[in-house]
């Protein structure tokens, strides 16, 4: 990867620039590979957490709340797995925002 900087070498103001870009480069190439873990996470979190509330919700159902939790686990049935997609894609979502917005010199407490 080192090569991308040779021709920057011969000229003199061209170097910050390409310096720049590299890094840039090596931070999102790191960064791709992170962002794919956590996507494969939170996505293989999402059959354990959809069974576990689908108990959950019989076991808090007693007495005269269990038709009510029978309309809630009916309801989490149905939307449960969409709704933890969405939270799934959300949080990956998330998590390319804030390394988009992260500070190029490193300074992130600085003061204005």
């Amino acid at each position: 990867m080192m090569v991308l900087l040779l021709p920057s070498v011969v000229k003199p103001g061209m170097m910050q620039g390409t310096a720049k870009l590299y890094g840039k480069l090596l931070f999102w190439i790191e960064n791709v590979f992170y962002l794919g873990g956590f996507a494969l996470y939170s996505l293989s979190m999402i059959p354990y957490i959809y069974f576990r509330i689908l108990i959950n919700i019989l076991l808090v159902a007693n007495g005269p709340n269990m038709a009510s939790a029978l309309g809630i686990w009916l309801a989490w049935t149905v939307l449960g797995l969409l709704y933890l997609l969405y939270v799934a894609v959300h949080d990956t979502y998330r998590m390319v925002t804030i390394l988009c917005d992260s500070k190029e010199d490193g300074d992130d407490f600085a003061t204005r």
